[in-house]
C-alpha cells in the first residue's frame, strides 16, 4: 500500500481514538477499503493495457 495514504489515513483517524473506543477498528476498514481501491484500480489498467493491444 501507498505509504502516504496510509500516513493520511493514520492521521486521520488517530485523534479519533481516545474519544472512540472502535476508531482503531474503523481505521482498519478503512485502510482495507483503499487496498480494495488500489487492487480495482490496477485491474482495470492491466485489463485495458490488454485490450489496447
Amino acid at each position: 500500500m501507498n505509504a502516504t495514504r496510509y500516513a493520511t489515513a493514520t492521521a486521520a483517524f488517530s485523534h479519533t481514538t481516545s474519544i472512540d473506543p472502535d476508531a482503531e477498528a474503523k481505521r482498519a476498514r478503512f485502510l482495507a477499503g483503499l487496498d480494495a481501491d488500489w487492487i480495482a484500480t490496477g485491474a482495470r489498467m492491466v485489463l485495458a493495457t490488454s485490450i489496447a493491444s
